[in-house]
């Protein structure tokens, strides 16, 4: 296993963070597995990390001010590609 996944995975949450806070979106942790493309449970393990390094506050999904400083130095985050939503084979037949 690479030993830099974690620390990466979890800067780009960090920074994806830092950005829907500057747009005014309060995330939860579903919201922010479908953004970027990780299972919820990751998600978990990825904000736990930011906890314990002291970049994103006990009680809630924000930034302290070493997390601000540390996200604001990031490259700005892209959003993972959303799959498609499966089709239904009888709403095709409608369409078709």
């Amino acid at each position: 296993m690479n030993r830099a996944a974690p620390r990466n995975d979890a800067l780009d949450l960090l920074r994806a963070l830092f950005d829907l806070a500057d747009a005014d979106v309060h995330p939860d942790p579903r919201t922010l597995a479908r953004l970027t493309g990780h299972d919820p449970r990751r998600i978990t393990d990825l904000l736990g990390w930011l906890r314990t390094r002291g970049l994103l506050q006990a009680d809630r999904l924000g930034l302290t001010m070493a997390g601000l400083m540390v996200a604001a130095g990031l490259p700005e985050f892209e959003l993972a590609p959303m799959a498609e939503p499966p089709r239904r084979p009888a709403l095709a037949r409608r369409a078709a």
